[in-house]
């Protein structure tokens, strides 16, 4: 194949693990800093609690580990069922990227 020009690659093989274990450690000691709860909650036909800072435990008055254990990590079963059904009903009419505001009281088992 003479006259014609080869394709190259050149790149950088590098493992990133630590950068990510430092990011996410500089993130949790921040979300930790923030007063009050701080939580994400997944939405899959119930709330599943991907994430919550120490505050959000300390107002729900649990540990991560017995949150988990009596909720099977779920908020939604934090809730009475008529406002887990208005809040379940925003949720499936509102579109990707929304904001959904609702108060309401924790009922803890």
């Amino acid at each position: 194949m003479e006259g014609k020009a080869k394709d190259k690659f050149s790149g950088e093989n590098m493992d990133i693990t630590k950068s990510l274990e430092a990011a996410r450690l500089e993130l949790r000691t921040l979300m930790n800093s923030i007063p009050g709860g701080v939580c994400r909650l997944v939405y899959g036909g119930g709330l599943l609690l991907e994430y919550a800072n120490e505050g959000m435990f300390a107002l729900m008055k649990v540990t991560a580990e017995e949150f988990a254990e009596r909720y099977d990590n779920r908020y939604d079963r934090l809730l009475a069922e008529d406002e887990w059904k208005e809040l379940q009903s925003k949720i499936e009419s509102g579109k990707d990227g929304d904001i959904i505001q609702m108060e309401y009281a924790v009922h803890y088992m």
